[in-house]
């Protein structure tokens, strides 16, 4: 069979590197984008912000740094007797997770709003009325929202409106403080009906190497070209109990809700794993004994800060940790 010489259909232009397109497309690999470095500028900016606020909240003790297993008592006392913080290092990725960590919050938090059953603090995202230590508080409570800063675009003048509005309730968590060490915090969420604190956990392989390093050795595999594979699914099956480092942070709330007269005497952990959006809760009662140890070394710091005037000696020992060690450099 004799093989034709088909020639290309001439109305169909092929595309070679002659032409200069697939240049144009391989470029797309290299370019520098315009929605991300807008959002990075955005996200560092609000860094920077959030540190100058931070700086004048030295005088309190923070429950997720008491939870550490490396807490250094050291590094707290500098921070509360107004040493200049360490900067910390930011990245546009590790703004990122924090900000996928704060909509699994919105969204849960949202959820339970739904119920009826939320207690804690709301804010009205309209005018920014506050309400603390409630239920959520019907659309007119204190009067209807101003609407404050909305305008009618519909007016030749775009002044702003006299009409009132519904206020729209925004859930801002649980405030809660020691009414006798200087520690204080925020709970997720709070349910009256079952005496219950919440902690909404977004879970990631991230955090389990360094809370859970067996759990991720053991569903770690090797394959036959020696490649490493983890197991993701395995790991959220074997996921049983909440993180330690969260079981000490949510035994301090209890605590405090304790000694602010509040009812609540357990603590639901909800976990949202990040790699197949499912979720897991776990219910645990107050210990005594979890809190008891963290308690000592924050009195220690007080006395320390009050009586002593000068810091605790490091847990790591002599040349100190990480967390201390850039307080005393900056001050040498």
């Amino acid at each position: 069979m004799k093989r034709r010489n088909i020639k290309p259909d001439s109305t169909k232009r092929r595309i070679t590197k002659t032409d200069g397109r697939l240049a144009d497309y391989s470029s797309i690999r290299t370019a520098t984008g315009i929605v991300i470095p807008e959002v990075k500028r955005v996200l560092l900016d609000r860094v920077r912000k959030d540190d100058e606020v931070t700086k004048h909240r030295h005088n309190i003790i923070y429950p997720s740094e008491m939870a550490k297993s490396d807490w250094c008592p050291r590094a707290t006392y500098y921070r509360m007797t107004g040493h200049a913080i360490p900067p910390t290092k930011s990245s546009f990725t590790l703004e990122n997770v924090f900000n996928e960590g704060n909509m699994i919050h919105n969204k849960w938090q949202n959820w339970m709003s739904s119920t009826g059953k939320l207690w804690g603090d709301w804010r009205c995202s309209r005018c920014s009325e506050y309400v603390k230590n409630s239920s959520k508080p019907p659309s007119d409570f204190g009067g209807s929202c101003v609407g404050v800063g909305w305008v009618d675009l519909s007016t030749s003048t775009g002044t702003v409106t006299d009409m009132a509005y519904a206020h729209s309730w925004q859930y801002k968590e649980v405030t809660l403080r020691s009414t006798s060490l200087p520690v204080s915090g925020h709970a997720d969420g709070a349910l009256t009906d079952h005496n219950i604190l919440v902690e909404l956990k977004s879970l990631g392989v991230g955090s389990l190497r360094f809370e859970a390093p067996n759990l991720i050795k053991e569903h770690t595999h090797e394959t036959k070209t020696g490649k490493k594979v983890l197991d993701v699914d395995g790991i959220w099956k074997e996921f049983h109990r909440p993180l330690a480092t969260h079981i000490r942070q949510g035994n301090i709330y209890l605590w405090m809700a304790k000694e602010m007269g509040l009812p609540f005497d357990k603590m639901s952990f909800v976990y949202e794993f990040k790699s197949n959006q499912q979720a897991k809760e776990f219910v645990v009662p107050f210990s005594q004994d979890i809190v008891d140890p963290l308690l000592d070394t924050a009195r220690l710091i007080q006395d320390c800060i009050e009586h002593y005037k000068e810091p605790p000696v490091c847990f790591a020992g002599k040349g100190g940790c990480t967390q201390c060690r850039p307080y005393e450099k900056k001050e040498s």
